[in-house]
């Protein structure tokens, strides 16, 4: 009986993320996320960490105070940005800085994402 080898994951366990789900159709809500890879295989990787949603009226993005594990595909469906590991996940939070809007840990982290909150 032959195995099948599965490929290796370009995310490793214990790295933190920032994910960016591609949407569908116009109307469905923005959905980022942020959280530290707790095992991969293949192109699968499951995530525990904070989802942020747009709030339409307020067109802000919001966190949601509870943590949660998401399982995500690898694939063209979803943006991934390596954040570094001294990241505060629980203190990231979206800041418009005059320019744009940046995720920021209010500490050393800043990641402009004046491209995703616009159209993502």
């Amino acid at each position: 009986m032959h195995r099948l080898k599965l490929k290796e994951s370009i995310v490793n366990e214990g790295e933190k993320i920032f994910v960016i789900l591609r949407r569908n159709f116009e109307a469905e809500t923005r959905r980022h996320f942020a959280g530290t890879v707790e095992s991969c295989v293949g192109d699968l990787i499951r995530v525990r960490g904070f989802l942020f949603i747009h709030d339409s009226v307020s067109g802000q993005f919001v966190r949601k105070p509870e943590e949660r594990t998401r399982l995500f595909r690898i694939d063209n469906a979803i943006k991934i940005n390596l954040l570094p590991k001294d990241c505060d996940l629980a203190g990231l939070r979206y800041k418009h800085n005059g320019t744009g809007t940046i995720l920021t840990d209010d500490r050393a982290f800043t990641l402009d994402v004046s491209e995703f909150t616009a159209r993502c």
